[in-house]
This record gives C-alpha cells, sequence and structure tokens, in this order.
C-alpha cells in the first residue's frame, strides 16, 4: 500500500506513516518565523512629563501579538498590533536625560519574539522654588508647640512640605494656594538648630530643600506629685495600695520613690505617661517594719525629667489595732426549756488577753452573765440549762477584751426556747402543667404545704415514684412548697411529702395522686371540626402541623377523663380571640394576639380534684383585622 504525504504545521507537527497495515507515529518540530521589531519616539526630545508617541514596527508583518514599551507607566504600556505590523502609545517617559526606551514584541504561536530600542532625550524645565522658614513663638514652656510656616515662592497648591532637624515630624504636609504649609512640633531643649524644609515637586516645579537657623528658647515646667493610700485605715499585716499621680505627665515611663517617713525605708514605684504610679506593700509592724500603730507619713519624690521639674507630695496612713476574729454558735438554734444549750465561740488571732465574757439575753434582760477564758488554741464550749426559760427567741452574746495590740470583738447567735406542738403538717402534693410543652416532654409544677405553729420548717423532703417504680428522693430546699419539672408524656407520675420541724420531729409520708401527662395532637381522631378549619405544616408545631381558622363560630371539640386541661396554640400579631366552653359553660375568653410569634404556647389550663369527665368546646371569635386562632394540640393529665 503506497504512503500518504500530510503537510507539516509551524511548530510541533504529526506525521503518521502507512506501511503495509502498520501505523507509525512521528513528531517534528518547526521553527517559528523570526521578527524584528524598529521603535521611533515623537518627539524624540521632550520636556518633563511632556507625553511623548512611541511607535513600533514588527516585520514581517505577524499574525497578531503585542508590543511592550518599557519604561513607559503606570499603568504597564503593552499594546497590540494592528493589521499593518504597528502598535503605538502615548505617554509621559520620566526624567530626565537621555532614555533608552524598549519595544519587545510579545511573538505569537508562529512568529518569534524581538526588541527594538530607541532614545528620547527628556530635560527637566520646570522652575526651582524658593523655601523660607518661620517659628513663633520663639520662647516657650517646655513641651509647648512651635509653630513652623513654611512659604515657597512661586505658590502652588501642588506637592508637599517636610520638615527636617532637632524638631523633627513625620510625614508630609500640604501646602495651601498661596504656597504656604504650617507645622506644629513640640519644643523640649534650649537652642539654636538648623532646619530644614524640603518640597516633594510638581508638574511645574522642581523638588528643592531649605535650611534656616532659628533660636528656641524653652523654659522648664513645674511639676506637681500627689499621694493617695488605699485603704487609709489599716491593721497591721494588711496591704496597702500608694497611688502617686504626677502632673504634667512625663513623656515616657519615669522611676519616682516612696518613702516611709518614721524609718525612711523606700520602694521605687513607675510614674507610666499618664502620670500615673501604683505600689503595694505590706504594713509590717515590728522592730524591722516599715509602719507603726498610729499615724505613718508616706512620701514620693518624682526626679527631675527632660520636660519637668522636680517634686513631692505626701500622704497619711493609720495602721490601727489587730482585729479578733470573733464566732460564736449554738448547737440548737431551737429547743424546749429544760434542753440543755451548748454554746461555742472561737478567736482568731487568740489575744494577748484570752478572757471572754457571755451573756444570754432574752427581752432586754441577762439570763446568764458568765466569764470564760479562751483555749491556746482560741476556743470555747460550754453547756447551759434552759429549766425555767420562757418561751421566745433569745441571743447569746459573747466579747473579749482590748490589748495594746488588738481590738476588741464582740459575736452573737440568736437561739429560740419554743414549746413543742408535734410534727409539721402536711398537705397532698398536687402537680399542674406549666411553661413549654414538647413533642413528648411535658413540665409540671408540684404544690403542697408544710406548717408547723411551734418551731417552724427545718427541712422539706420530696420523692417521686415512675409507673409505679420505687420512690426515689428529688431535691428541694425549704421553705420551699413547690417543685417544677420536665416529665415524659404517656408515663404514670405520683409524689409523696414529709416535713421536718425545728425540734427535729419529722411527719409521715402524704402521698399525692397518680398522674400522667398524655399530649393529644390537632389531628387526633377524639378532636371534632366544625366550620372552616385548615392545616398547616411548620417545623416548631408539634407533630410539624396545626389546625387553624379565622371563621367566626368555628368549633373544635374534645371529651376526656382527667384531673387537668391545657390549650396549646401558636400566639402571634396574626392571631385573635376564641372563648372556651366546660361541659356546656362559658369559662373563658382567651385573646392569642402578641407582639411576636410563638408556637405551642400554654395558652389555657383548668384543673380539677379528681380525674372525671368533660368536655371542651373552642369556639373561634373571629377578632378583626386579625382573627386566626390555632390549635397545635391539647395537654390532659389523668
Amino acid at each position: 500500500m503506497r504512503g500518504r504525504h500530510l503537510p507539516l504545521r509551524v511548530g510541533a507537527a504529526t506525521l503518521i506513516l502507512i506501511l503495509s497495515n502498520t501505523a507509525g507515529v512521528a513528531r517534528a518540530d518547526v521553527p517559528k518565523i523570526a521578527t524584528t521589531v524598529t521603535v521611533t519616539a515623537s518627539p524624540d526630545s521632550a520636556g518633563w512629563a511632556q507625553p511623548v508617541t512611541l511607535t513600533a514596527t514588527v516585520t514581517p508583518i505577524p499574525d497578531g501579538g503585542a508590543v511592550s514599551f518599557s519604561p513607559v507607566g503606570p499603568p504597564e504600556a503593552i499594546v497590540p498590533i494592528d493589521g499593518a505590523g504597528h502598535a503605538s502609545v502615548t505617554r509621559p517617559i520620566g526624567c530626565c536625560g537621555p532614555i533608552v526606551v524598549d519595544a519587545i514584541y510579545l511573538g505569537t504561536a508562529t512568529y518569534g519574539a524581538s526588541l527594538g530600542t530607541t532614545t528620547v532625550t527628556i530635560t527637566d524645565d520646570r522652575v526651582t522654588p524658593e523655601l523660607h522658614i518661620r517659628a513663633a513663638p520663639t520662647s516657650v514652656t517646655r513641651g509647648d508647640n512651635v509653630e513652623y510656616t513654611v512659604t515657597m515662592s512661586p505658590a502652588t497648591a501642588d506637592g508637599s512640605i517636610r520638615l527636617q532637624g532637632d524638631y523633627p515630624t513625620t510625614g508630609w504636609f500640604p501646602i495651601d494656594p498661596s504656597g504656604t504649609t504650617v507645622i506644629d512640633n513640640p519644643a523640649t531643649i534650649d537652642g539654636t538648630f538648623p532646619t530644614t524644609a524640603c518640597y516633594t515637586g510638581s508638574p511645574t516645579i522642581k523638588p528643592a530643600c531649605a535650611a534656616e537657623t532659628i533660636p528656641i528658647v524653652v523654659q522648664s515646667i513645674p511639676s506637681t506629685t500627689t499621694v493617695e493610700v488605699e485603704p487609709r485605715n489599716i491593721h497591721p499585716n494588711d496591704s496597702v495600695s500608694v497611688n502617686v499621680t504626677v502632673d504634667p505627665p512625663p513623656e515616657r515611663a519615669t522611676d519616682a520613690t516612696v518613702v516611709f517617713g518614721e524609718t525612711a525605708q523606700s520602694v521605687p514605684v513607675t510614674i507610666d505617661t499618664t502620670g500615673h504610679g501604683t505600689v503595694a506593700v505590706s504594713a509590717t509592724v515590728d522592730l524591722y517594719g516599715r509602719f507603726r500603730i498610729g499615724t505613718n507619713h508616706v512620701y514620693a519624690n518624682f526626679p527631675e525629667t527632660m520636660r519637668s521639674d522636680p517634686s513631692a507630695g505626701e500622704a497619711d496612713l493609720e495602721v490601727g489595732r489587730d482585729p479578733v476574729d470573733l464566732t460564736v454558735s449554738v448547737d440548737a438554734a431551737v429547743l424546749r426549756a429544760g434542753d440543755p444549750l451548748v454554746v461555742r465561740a472561737i478567736g482568731d488571732p487568740v489575744a494577748s488577753d484570752p478572757r471572754i465574757w457571755i451573756e444570754l439575753q432574752f427581752g432586754g434582760v441577762n439570763f446568764v452573765a458568765d466569764e470564760a477564758v479562751l483555749s491556746p488554741a482560741g476556743t470555747f464550749s460550754r453547756s447551759y440549762d434552759t429549766t425555767g426559760f420562757p418561751v421566745g427567741t433569745y441571743r447569746v452574746l459573747i466579747s473579749t477584751a482590748q490589748t495594746d495590740q488588738t481590738d476588741t470583738a464582740t459575736s452573737s447567735a440568736p437561739f429560740a426556747v419554743v414549746e413543742d406542738t408535734g410534727p409539721p403538717l402536711v398537705s397532698a402534693p398536687t402537680s399542674v402543667p406549666v411553661g413549654s410543652v414538647g413533642a413528648t416532654l411535658t413540665t409540671l409544677r408540684t404544690s403542697w404545704t408544710a406548717t408547723d405553729p411551734g418551731s417552724g420548717i427545718a427541712a422539706v423532703e420530696v420523692q417521686r415514684s415512675v409507673d409505679g417504680g420505687a420512690y426515689v428522693s428529688v431535691p428541694v430546699t425549704a421553705p420551699t412548697n413547690t417543685l417544677t419539672e420536665t416529665l415524659a408524656d404517656g408515663h404514670l407520675y405520683q409524689y409523696r411529702v414529709r416535713a421536718t420541724d425545728g425540734l427535729g420531729q419529722v411527719s409521715a409520708w402524704v402521698d399525692g395522686p397518680s398522674i400522667r401527662p398524655d399530649l393529644v395532637s390537632d389531628g387526633a381522631s377524639s378532636i371534632h371540626y366544625a366550620g372552616r378549619w385548615h392545616t398547616q405544616s411548620y417545623p416548631y408545631y408539634l407533630g410539624a402541623k396545626d389546625h387553624w381558622s379565622s371563621a367566626a363560630g368555628s368549633t373544635a371539640t374534645i371529651t376526656f377523663t382527667g384531673r387537668s386541661f391545657s390549650w396549646l396554640s401558636a400566639i402571634g400579631p396574626t392571631r385573635g380571640r376564641a372563648a372556651i366552653y366546660i361541659d356546656g359553660q362559658l369559662v373563658a375568653t382567651v385573646n392569642l394576639y402578641g407582639p411576636t410569634s410563638r408556637s405551642n404556647a400554654l395558652v389555657f389550663a383548668r384543673s380539677w380534684t379528681s380525674s372525671t369527665s368533660h368536655r371542651v368546646v373552642i369556639r373561634v371569635s373571629g377578632t378583626g383585622s386579625h382573627p386566626r386562632v390555632d390549635l397545635d394540640g391539647f395537654l390532659i393529665l389523668h
């Protein structure tokens, strides 16, 4: 078989040879076509910032591509060639002198890249300005501003000015149309200093700098140091904060010295750039301490700084006697006449005079006046006979002696003598739904009463049984008489309660009724709808949907046996009123209107003392511009 000849493409071509049913594949690299670039400039001599037209001609004429001109820009100058092989750009080139401009043809897949150059002479024909500097005032207080005024001739608002010298500034400052710039600088050092003003330049005026020698007289700043101690009255070994304020604040953080006058001991304190510094010390009172009992003088010395003079301040600190922490307690806060009263006391630290005085007071009369001594550990315990004590409230008062180093201290504890009226009286707990209702959970509040006319209620115990199982304790704290819990629907619950009085007497357990919360969905067969009702799906409704009606007179009826009934509904700005009838009697009108929308809210509840049969009818009222009534479900407690 004779082979076929295929034409070659420029670049990488593929050659296929067919010989006797055998195909072979070979590659051949074809070189790109060489190009040249000729570039011209018009004009070839120009002034500063004058546009120059650069034209590049590529030969032979390629099949596309672009020419990059450099230096030109910004922005970068890359220009596509036209059908005659030309590319042109008009831009300012730069400054100054002979500048070589490159024109680079970037090439294509067929035509190779090439470079052409030309030279353009740029002259800076801008005006050279004159700069003059003035300063005012030339006599200032240290840290005050000196106003430097720079005037430029010829006047222009283009460009900006900066100062250089012993009072340096940061950044460049604008020029007003009169050619003037005003710059404020703080003066910190006396002397005569050379100051230089520099101008950035503009399209018509060259950059330039000029120097002036300006004498500045700087006066020192008087400073004031204020000392405060916090607290001003302390006891030995307490911690005290010494707060130092310096006005004016130093230009950088500076160390001052706090001195305690009685001993001349000192500690450093750092004054920050806001003029404040604080140091904390312990007010030790001993042979080597900084303080003594009574009035102590605290001084602060602030040194001279670059900006301000030195200064000093002082404050008084009162160190009082060491307090005694005395605590008294009784073993039983409630007792019967004739029961022993055990009084205990703890004193810390133990005073050098450990005596204490004990009084049992009732109605302004001391039933007991006794003297004792704290143990070496600072403790005291004694039992008193209360036979013949009248019923009422008493106070145990204990006081200590004052010494040279410690203050007196007093502490008291109440106790009561009561009649024995027997154990507390407790009512059976009852439960009603409250708060939110979930798809499988119900929040119930269980209530009871517990009373004791003698010593009062000291503790309450509550236990719960689930589905007839063993009772389990539920934590509560006396004197509460309610318990709120979230329970699972469909289970049988029973609560029981007992109480303990102040004498430790415990009542019998009192059982509440068995209750079972059941959630009846709006789609249950036990609910009968009459009138115009609709359903709506929403993920936050119970079961993800509810029934609703805006037609006045539409009703929803349910008949059930239970001890509590609750209606669950959505509320919001589009909801209105509905009347509720129980066993044929109008018992309430419920308003479902609210400023914000909320789903499965408990909007009505009614409870009975026992589980009996009831018929509940909800009738839509058709309220004005917001008549809608929703039924999300019912909660029945059996």
